[in-house]
């Protein structure tokens, strides 16, 4: 597939990986129409491209993009009627953009490497995969979300942008940096979407050879002080079965809490319904 002629985002496929790159460093890869335009195609291209079995989107420079280009706007204020022809174009632009990003089945990650605004941030949103680091300055008692620009620090060098960047982040969220201190990371989270089947429904799987009661623990609620409190397993919970409170409902993935005067039960999708 070919992917070189667009002016302002780059395209390389290496071992199965397409890496996109919005290629306007020069202001923050803000958007035009015509980036609207690159990105459908590239869009359409890739989910047609049996060599592509993932995709990589990120930013040259600093940002992942600042959203809509503030100059052009400014260039269209002073052509009398430009403005509106150009949001009724915009509409269609939109729409295309998003139903052929949808129509990618490859994973999309967004390497989310500075501001994501406007656009950049609803193209994170759409994409199947983004990953943020939890950091903070040693021993601060706060810590800010900073996007990762590559997947691991192979080098000095990607530690160092990191650093640079949070450093940045940090001085445009409270006014200071500062460079004696080391950056720890606390955590990584990674937001994962998926698209259910058309033909299915999507449920919770119920678990097979698990106890719903779990046992009990001591738990303390407002009010109530410490109670004993029925630990229930969430995949393993009847249907429809009400419990009341309180009561600690556990599973692989989350903690919920259920307070004394709450009920809760699982539905039939297998999720939890909890009434006050």
């Amino acid at each position: 597939m070919d992917y070189t002629g667009y002016k302002h985002i780059l395209v390389a496929v290496e071992k199965h990986v397409a890496t996109v790159t919005l290629n306007r460093p020069e202001v923050r890869n803000a958007a035009t129409l015509e980036v609207h335009t690159e990105l459908e195609d590239i869009w359409l291209k890739i989910a047609r491209d049996d060599e592509v079995r993932a995709v990589v989107l990120t930013g040259a420079g600093v940002a992942f993009s600042a959203g809509g280009d503030i100059n052009a706007m400014h260039q269209r204020l002073q052509v009398e009627g430009a403005n509106l022809a150009h949001s009724m174009r915009a509409a269609g632009h939109t729409r295309r953009l998003w139903e052929s990003m949808l129509a990618v089945e490859q994973p999309i990650i967004a390497a989310i490497n500075g501001d994501a605004l406007g656009l950049g941030c609803n193209i994170a949103v759409f994409s199947d995969i983004t990953v943020i680091a939890e950091a903070r300055y040693e021993n601060q008692v706060w810590d800010i979300d900073m996007p990762l620009s590559v997947g691991r620090f192979k080098s000095a060098e990607d530690l160092t942008a990191f650093r640079r960047a949070f450093d940045a982040a940090h001085e445009q969220i409270f006014t200071i940096r500062d460079p004696s201190s080391h950056v720890e990371l606390v955590a990584l989270r990674a937001t994962v979407r998926c698209r259910v089947r058309a033909h299915s429904h999507f449920r919770l799987d119920a678990a097979t050879g698990i106890e719903a009661a779990n046992g009990k623990r001591q738990a303390y609620f407002t009010g109530a002080g410490w109670m004993e409190t029925p630990i229930h397993r969430l995949e393993a919970m009847p249907q429809d079965q009400e419990f009341h409170g309180p009561a600690i409902v556990e599973s692989p993935f989350t903690t919920i809490v259920v307070d004394p005067q709450a009920r809760v039960r699982r539905s039939a999708h297998g999720s939890i319904v909890i009434q006050p």
